[in-house]
């Protein structure tokens, strides 16, 4: 049902040119019995109780590229959860308040956000990207409220990690891996140099790898990094 799953287009046809659609319109759709939203790419910014009051309005689709969450943007909605794109650079009043049935939002950036933009909402797990300050914008209200930060992140060292055969060592010495409840950490590497196990490598042959860390919820990556790693023979034991 187009009334109900609103795709907002990419572009939009006048006079036989095409427009591309890069803002969707203050109250553009406020009230409406949405249930779902998708909003591609090319918006960069929503208005103002855009989508206010839609009180069906439960699943919201959000691409790269938007930059601006209006006030009010989603006030009133049934959203369960909200994936806020690495673009996005500010967050307006109100933006996400009152929504009862709103239990996760997921930022991939640190935007701007207003201190109200949660006004009215219980239960919330917010994920944010970790910083070393541990400053973050996001207001969690009274911790009546059960709100929670998840901050998570990885970070590793540019120096490499120079092991024996045999030996082992901390992949996150010098750097950091933030597991937020719910978050994943895998492990890549393509040579047979070395294993990893729980962020632990052991050096098994000699030879060079690098290896990837991936963080991730639900199967979508939040963060990674890599480091190489170089396996060089043990020293021979003195007689």
């Amino acid at each position: 049902d187009p009334e109900k799953d609103l795709e907002i287009p990419a572009s939009a046809e006048l006079d036989g040119v095409a427009y591309p659609v890069s803002a969707v319109a203050d109250r553009a759709f406020e009230g409406r019995s949405i249930e779902s939203v998708g909003i591609p790419s090319s918006v960069q910014s929503i208005g103002q109780g855009a989508f206010s009051g839609c009180s069906s309005l439960s699943a919201v689709s959000l691409s790269e590229g938007l930059k601006s969450i209006g006030a009010q943007a989603f006030e009133g909605t049934a959203i369960e959860d909200a994936w806020i794109p690495s673009t996005v650079s500010s967050i307006g009043a109100r933006a996400f308040a009152d929504c009862a049935q709103l239990s996760r939002i997921v930022a991939h950036s640190e935007p701007w956000v207003d201190d109200t933009a949660l006004a009215g909402c219980a239960g919330v797990s917010v994920y944010c990207p970790a910083n070393e300050a541990g400053e973050y914008p996001w207001n969690m209200g009274l911790v009546a409220n059960g709100n929670h930060l998840l901050p998570y992140g990885v970070s590793l060292p540019s120096e490499p990690i120079e092991l024996e055969v045999g030996q082992e060592a901390d992949l996150f010495e010098g750097g950091s891996g933030e597991e937020a409840e719910g978050t994943e950490l895998s492990y890549a590497y393509a040579a047979a140099s070395v294993s990893v196990d729980e962020g632990v490598v052991k050096a098994k042959a000699e030879g060079a790898a690098d290896v990837a860390v991936a963080l991730s919820l639900d199967g979508e990556v939040l963060s990674r990094a890599s480091r190489s790693v170089k396996v060089v023979a043990a020293a021979a034991e003195a007689d």
